[in-house]
Order: structure tokens, then C-alpha cells, then sequence
């Protein structure tokens, strides 16, 4: 995972060319082989991947409901119909 601090699309980030570099610096820190060396691209398209479909799959996911928040339409989006629905505490006086 120290390759996520030499690889970024940022528009601030350093030119592709100086990222690689880095990432060069960071294969050689760690002594990777040549077969290892081979096998980081892949791996942080994987990584990148995994990620994505970890971050996809929480960011729709519904959040606690106390008594004084209610549920935009938005925030339930992408539940299944045997989500059970989420309502406010109400209490009676």
C-alpha cells in the first residue's frame, strides 16, 4: 500500500513521469525483484478496484436514525424492498 503515496490523478499531483519515479525509488526500498516489479501495476489496479467497490457499496448504505434526523430520499436509494424502514423515535407525553 506505500505506492498510494507515489500514484495520484490529482490535478496538483507531480507529472506521470516523476510519480513513476517514485514508485521506482519505493520498489527498490522494499528490494522487489524483477517478477515482483512486473506484478505492482496489476496490483494496484486491483487494489484500486477493491476500493472503489468497498467505497460504492458503504456510501449508500443507511446511517442511524435518532429522534431528531429524518431520511432523505436520496439516503435510501439502492436498499432493497426487504430493507426494513428506518423512522424517528417518537415518544408520547
Amino acid at each position: 500500500m506505500a505506492w498510494t503515496f507515489c500514484v495520484s490523478s490529482k490535478p496538483a499531483a507531480p507529472p506521470a513521469a516523476a510519480q513513476a519515479a517514485q514508485v521506482r525509488v519505493l520498489t527498490d526500498a522494499y528490494g522487489l525483484d524483477a517478477a515482483s516489479r512486473a506484478n505492482l501495476p496489476n496490483a494496484i489496479l486491483e487494489r484500486q478496484a477493491h476500493n472503489a467497490r468497498w467505497w460504492s457499496s458503504h456510501l449508500n448504505r443507511p446511517g442511524p436514525v435518532s429522534p431528531t434526523t429524518t431520511r432523505s430520499p436520496s439516503a435510501s436509494a439502492g436498499r432493497s424492498a426487504s430493507t426494513p424502514t428506518l423512522r424517528p423515535i417518537t415518544t408520547s407525553s
